[in-house]
């Protein structure tokens, strides 16, 4: 501790609250529900752990940077960022993002107008663009 006063100029003491991993916290009634819920449909053959595995790695292999593509291109390309904008579930289709149910709004910043988006990481959340969530 006397060193880390020194190095630092203040003590830290005990006050230092780190916050577990997510995996190393007992599972909450949510989670057990959704496991509960997918052995079910396995074992009813409504869907494979084969298929549940699949689209689990196909999200995790997407990376935000997709996205980043995206806007980019929506940038340089004026026919892209048109087709963005009319309609952006279908125009993400060119980089292979098939959004399935979900329905992607595009907003674009004008002179007179600059959208700030709050994203509280629920399930609108983009994955198909921005792959998924971080745990926190």
């Amino acid at each position: 501790m006397a060193e880390d006063r020194e190095a630092h100029g203040h003590d830290h003491g005990d006050e230092r609250v780190f916050q577990p991993d997510i995996e190393d916290l007992p599972a909450s009634d949510f989670e057990l529900t959704a496991q509960a819920v997918r052995e079910l449909l396995i074992e009813k053959g409504v869907i494979s752990a084969a298929e549940i595995r699949a689209v689990v790695e196909g999200l995790d292999c997407i990376e935000p940077s997709l996205g980043g593509r995206i806007v980019a291109h929506a940038w340089t390309d004026p026919e892209f960022r048109r087709r963005l904008l009319d309609n952006g579930t279908e125009a993400v289709k060119a980089f292979g993002v098939d959004m399935g149910e979900a329905d992607l709004a595009v907003v674009e910043n004008t002179p007179d107008r600059h959208n700030l988006i709050v994203c509280t990481l629920c399930s609108c959340y983009p994955r198909q663009v921005l792959g998924l969530p971080p745990d926190w």
